[in-house]
């Protein structure tokens, strides 16, 4: 019998096989880059569900435990990616750091006019975002010694007020800021506008049973174009 077929119950011959092809092996390079690209996106997923938690129960209300469950992950899984709890802060501050620098290094934000750069800080500072609920979150807990993070978010909001001041002096520059008003002083005071907003966005706003008209994204415009040499928000 030939060893290409295979016999039938019966005791005929059965049908031809086809010729087994060859088994692939992927190489160990591909492998590798394989297994880095789970383990980015994994991270990815961690960062986001860790930055949410914190975001609305801030670092001492969130456990290892709890953003392993909310990342569908074991709780010795989350630790093969942050050994601990102030690693995950650590990773998640990393990540509101390379935002800012995202902004010092954009050459053409602020540098668009009146409106559009009105536009640009209201999108960059809404109370209602994810990073700004995080940022303020994070700024509270910055009270606490025993915050690890404490220096880090500290000098996250300087870097944040500095964005401002540039924002508002290039205004300054087309004549469009109050003569009598001090870039700095401004941009620490919109900032902490910004941080009470968005702290009332979790607080005030849940007790409100009807529609308010105070909308914190047009909050912010009201609040900018005080510092502006025009008081109409349509101008």
């Amino acid at each position: 019998m030939s060893a290409s077929t295979i016999p039938a119950r019966d005791g005929g011959t059965g049908p031809d096989l086809p010729p087994t092809a060859p088994r692939k092996v992927r190489p160990r390079r591909d492998v590798d880059d394989y297994v880095r690209m789970v383990a980015s996106k994994r991270r990815e997923v961690i960062l986001e569900v860790a930055s949410t938690a914190f975001a609305e129960h801030g670092y001492h209300g969130v456990s290892i435990r709890m953003v392993a469950k909310l990342a569908g992950l074991s709780h010795p899984g989350l630790l093969h990616h942050f050994p601990s709890k102030a690693d995950l802060l650590g990773a998640v501050l990393d990540r509101l750091e390379h935002q800012a620098q995202a902004v010092l290094d954009d050459a053409t934000i602020f540098r668009r006019g009146l409106t559009r750069t009105v536009d640009e800080l209201v999108d960059l500072y809404d109370p209602g975002s994810e990073s700004i609920q995080l940022l303020a979150m994070l700024d509270c807990d910055g009270r606490m010694e025993d915050f690890p993070g404490r220096v880090r978010s500290a000098r996250l909001r300087r870097v944040h007020e500095f964005l401002v001041e540039q924002a508002l002096i290039r205004l300054g520059e087309q004549g469009l800021l109050r003569s009598d008003l001090c870039p700095a002083f401004a941009a620490r005071t919109f900032l902490s506008f910004v941080m009470g907003c968005a702290t009332r966005e979790q607080t005030v706003r849940l007790m409100q049973q009807d529609d308010h008209a105070d909308a914190p994204r047009d909050d912010l415009r009201r609040a900018l174009h005080l510092f502006l040499v025009t008081e109409d928000p349509e101008q």
